[in-house]
């Protein structure tokens, strides 16, 4: 490559992104809760999918799962699912201070479906 074509590909880059500069995401811990809707008893073995966390689980015997590794951010979708219950809910905000030592709650009331 000469010269010129070196100047000339440095030219027009100039002012490009650098796309090794993507920032470090930060994450962090949502304590879900599947509840049956009409009588806010806990659904056990519900499986819960939370917005861009794979793979999903299920929750224990209390209807409780902690859901580590989720995407800070505001507006996450959770859904909860089980023989003949569904239910959806959304994380209205999640912060870097929602570790595995304090998750942010959330409680998905299931209804028939």
């Amino acid at each position: 490559m000469t010269a010129c074509a070196v100047v000339a590909a440095c030219a027009a880059l100039w002012g490009c992104p650098n796309p090794n500069d993507i920032g470090v995401q930060t994450y962090g811990a949502v304590q879900v809760t599947c509840v049956q809707a009409g009588n806010n008893q806990p659904v056990g073995g519900a499986l819960v999918r939370v917005d861009g966390v794979t793979p999903s689980a299920t929750t224990n015997s209390a209807g409780v799962l902690l859901v580590q590794n989720v995407a800070i951010g505001s507006s996450i979708p959770v859904t909860c699912l089980a023989p003949g219950l569904t239910g959806n809910a959304t994380i209205p905000s999640l912060t870097a201070a929602n570790t595995a030592t304090n998750p942010l709650p959330i409680t998905v009331p299931m209804t028939p479906g």
